[in-house]
């Protein structure tokens, strides 16, 4: 995480990319794919996009939870928690249920 933050601190308005993370931390190995990120989602979101992206996905997540009924809101802080300490909600299984759950949500408060 303290890498992350570094990598940050050198590009903090816009980021060094998704993809280039894992040249960043010179640490390109082409079969472990989780050296393009870091433990937590938030860190690797900010140090991938910036201050302006990280604060873009802040906004749709706070829209998302005003948005939601008590299903959808437990799934948030569910993956959000788990987000601070393991980068969950990046991965792909992980965001399609998350995405599942909150489209349901969302269907069942529509009038």
């Amino acid at each position: 995480m303290k890498q992350g933050l570094k990598v940050w601190q050198k590009n903090p308005i816009l980021g060094v990319g998704y993809d280039r993370i894992a040249a960043v931390k010179k640490t390109i190995n082409k079969l472990d794919h989780s050296q393009s990120a870091y433990s937590s989602t938030f860190i690797t979101l900010l140090a991938s996009t910036g201050i302006i992206g990280f604060l873009a996905f802040a906004y749709f997540l706070l829209v998302v939870f005003q948005s939601v009924d008590k299903i959808g809101k437990t799934a948030m802080i569910g993956v959000v928690v788990a987000s601070l300490f393991d980068n969950v909600f990046l991965e792909n299984f992980v965001l399609v249920v998350f995405m599942f759950i909150i489209s349901l949500s969302l269907s069942r408060r529509s009038p």
